[in-house]
C-alpha cells in the first residue's frame, strides 16, 4: 500500500470485474509497450517487427481498416491507443490477452502481467494463460498448484476455462470437469501405489488410499468430498437426466472446482514427495 493509501488520504482503488478505470487502461497499455515494443531504430529490425505486431493487432483484434493502418504507419501506437480508449473494459482485457497469447516469450511474462493486474487492484489474473475472475474467492494459487502437476488428465484446466467465459459459461461443466479430476488422479495413485482395480467409484479410491496410510487425519474432508461427488452424480451433472435436480449457479461452480483443487493439490504432493523419497 503507498503512503497516500497508508495515511487515508486517497483511497484504495475498487477490485472490480465490470468496469476499468483511466488510470487501470494507461497500465495495460503502458504495460503493452514497455513489454513488447523494443526501442525503435531508423529502418532496423525492430522497427520493422513492431509494426508487424501494431498492425496485427489493429487488424486482428480491433478490426481497423488496413488503409487507415498504412495511412500513418509511424502513428500506430497511437491508433492502438485511441482504440483502447473507446473501447469497453472487456475489450481492453482482451487486448492484453491477445498480445501475451502472441507475442509472450513464455511464463515470464504472464508473471509481469499478474503483478501489474495487482498493482492496480483488478478483479483478474491469469492463471495458466487464462485470464480468470479472482473476485469469487477463488484458490487461484492451489488451483495452479494442481493444473501444473498435469495428473488429472486437464480436466481442472477444462473447469478452470469454462468458469473464465465471460459469455454463457456452463456450471454443470465446471462441476463435472473439478470431481473428474479428484477422481482421476485419486484412482491414478491407488493403482499406481497400490495395484487397485480400475473399475472403482472415487469413495472406493479415497477408502484404498486411507487403508495404505496415504491419507490420514482429513476424515471430515474426505467425507465432504464423498458428499460433493454424490451431489454431482444424483443431480444430472456427470450423468445428465432428463429432470435435473439442482439449479447450479456460478457460486456452487467455483466451490467445487475451488476443493477438488485443495484435493488434487493434496494428492498430488503427498505423491510427489513419496516418488522422491523412494
Amino acid at each position: 500500500m503507498i503512503f497516500s493509501e497508508r495515511m487515508g488520504l486517497v483511497d484504495k482503488l475498487p477490485m472490480n470485474t465490470d468496469s476499468l478505470s483511466k488510470a487501470q487502461k494507461n497500465d495495460i497499455f503502458n504495460f503493452f509497450a514497455n513489454t513488447f515494443l523494443e526501442k525503435n531504430t531508423p529502418f532496423g529490425e525492430e522497427e520493422r517487427h513492431n509494426n508487424y505486431k501494431l498492425n496485427d493487432i489493429l487488424t486482428s483484434l480491433f478490426h481497423v481498416n488496413i488503409t487507415d493502418i498504412y495511412h500513418d504507419a509511424n502513428n500506430n501506437l497511437s491508433l492502438v491507443r485511441r482504440n483502447i480508449d473507446r473501447s469497453e473494459w472487456y475489450i481492453t482485457y482482451d487486448f492484453l490477452e491477445y498480445v501475451l497469447e502472441n507475442f509472450s516469450q513464455g511464463n515470464y511474462h504472464y508473471e509481469l502481467a499478474n503483478k501489474m493486474l495487482e498493482s492496480t487492484n483488478s478483479g483478474y489474473r491469469f492463471i495458466k494463460k487464462q485470464l480468470v475472475s479472482i473476485v469469487n474467492k477463488i484458490d487461484s494459487k492451489n488451483i495452479k498448484r494442481a493444473v501444473n502437476k498435469k495428473l488429472d488428465d486437464g480436466h481442472l484446466s477444462n473447469a478452470l476455462k469454462e468458469v473464465s467465459k465471460r459469455k454463457d459459461p456452463n456450471y454443470k461443466v465446471v462441476i463435472k470437469e473439478s470431481i473428474d479430476a479428484a477422481e482421476i488422479v485419486t484412482k491414478k495413485i491407488a493403482i499406481e501405489l497400490y495395484n487397485d482395480s480400475n473399475k472403482k467409484t472415487l469413495g472406493q479410491y479415497v477408502k484404498t488410499l486411507e487403508s495404505n496410510g496415504f491419507i490420514e487425519g482429513h476424515n471430515a474432508f474426505l467425507k465432504a468430498l464423498s458428499a460433493l461427488y454424490g451431489y454431482s452424480s444424483d443431480g444430472g451433472i456427470r450423468h445428465p437426466k432428463d429432470d435435473d435436480i439442482y439449479d447450479i449457479d456460478k457460486s456452487d461452480a467455483i466451490f467445487m472446482l475451488e476443493v477438488c483443487s485443495a484435493f488434487v493439490s493434496m494428492l498430488t504432493t503427498k505423491y510427489s514427495e513419496l516418488k522422491t523419497a523412494n
